[in-house]
């Protein structure tokens, strides 16, 4: 107890430093170490244990409230313990399962399995964080407005301000851009904000508690296996709640619209992982795997939506379609201590 309480000290102490670093230095700067910043409660979760995430969030935020200000204690004490905590505590979950026989041709994810224990899947981890995500896009938006109307003129003065920064006037007094063309990039802009702001913080929560587990992993102090992360699923009912989302996105009105957007969003984001994971699983062996994954990769960046929604469409036909993971192949040896690749 004394050696979690110790690293959860440690860690928490580290992460408000970066958290606090983040508000100074360029653009790039900042975001890097927006992203890093919880990092070590990460490591401190899956290499210690998840009592160890808490601490060092707690820790963490009431360092912030004494040096900075009670605001960034709370705020880094909502963003990051409560992610931080929940994932590895969720990621170090497992049950005794019954040993295979070979009759039983049971489709268990066995790379998810080791020493007796069933591990919780990758795919609910997954599905987690998109809810994080969600709450945290939600409270996001009820502190910058009440309503849809408060939350377009908030949007719009900020929009404004950039704008106005980036393109100074010309000492006429005549705004950079016009009435018209503000209101209509505010629209846009607020059409957008909750998918992209849920989106971008779950990637950061997902590459955070892979960062850590590969890190713990080769440093011998990560509990469970190293899962095969090319053949996780999601929860029956997922595609209808996609469906879902989207409609309610499409059509509602108010408030309601933008949340349903969030979560449209980041289960739009978690079957673009699918599709990836899925490429990466039917390519292995294939000696043109390296130029297939590095073009499709080369091709997100350059035609994004068109690919996302290729990898979502193939990720939801996968039960119907000729192109899928074969569930029932046994796990061959891993390529070296590290398990299975990717």
């Amino acid at each position: 107890m004394r050696q979690t309480i110790l690293a959860g000290l440690g860690a928490g102490l580290i992460s408000a430093v970066t958290f606090a670093s983040a508000a100074t230095g360029t653009p790039l700067v900042q975001f890097v170490l927006f992203l890093l910043t919880p990092l070590p409660v990460y490591l401190a979760g899956l290499g210690t244990g998840w009592f160890a995430a808490v601490v060092a969030g707690l820790s963490g935020g009431i360092a912030l409230a004494i040096f900075t200000h009670p605001t960034a204690g709370l705020i880094f004490a909502a963003t990051q313990l409560a992610p931080a905590g929940l994932l590895t505590y969720l990621a170090q979950l497992a049950r005794p399962v019954p040993a295979p026989t070979a009759q039983s041709g049971s489709p268990r994810q066995t790379h998810d399995q080791g020493g007796g224990l069933e591990w919780y899947p990758v795919g609910r981890l997954i599905v987690w964080s998109a809810v994080i995500a969600v709450i945290l896009t939600t409270a996001m938006l009820l502190l910058l407005g009440q309503d849809v109307e408060a939350l377009r003129q908030s949007l719009r003065e900020f929009i404004q301000k950039v704008i106005e920064q980036g393109m100074p006037e010309q000492g006429s007094g005549i705004s950079p851009v016009s009435d018209a063309d503000l209101t209509t990039i505010t629209d846009i802009s607020l059409r957008l904000l909750p998918a992209i702001t849920a989106i971008s913080l779950m990637g950061a929560l997902l590459f955070n508690l892979w960062m850590a587990g590969r890190i713990t992993l080769a440093a011998g102090r990560l509990r469970r296996p190293w899962p095969d992360v090319t053949i996780f699923t999601y929860p029956a009912g997922t595609p209808l709640l996609l469906a879902g989302t989207v409609l309610v996105a499409s059509y509602a009105t108010g408030m309601s619209s933008l949340f349903a957007a969030a979560a449209g969003g980041v289960i739009y984001f978690a079957y673009v992982l699918l599709g990836l994971a899925i490429l990466h699983n039917i390519t292995r062996g294939n000696p043109w795997r390296p130029l297939i994954l590095w073009s499709i990769y080369l091709g997100l960046l350059i035609l994004n939506t068109g690919l996302t929604l290729v990898l979502v469409v193939m990720a939801l036909v996968e039960p119907f379609s000729p192109i899928r993971r074969n569930f029932l192949r046994p796990p061959g040896p891993g390529p070296g201590p590290n398990g299975p690749s990717v």
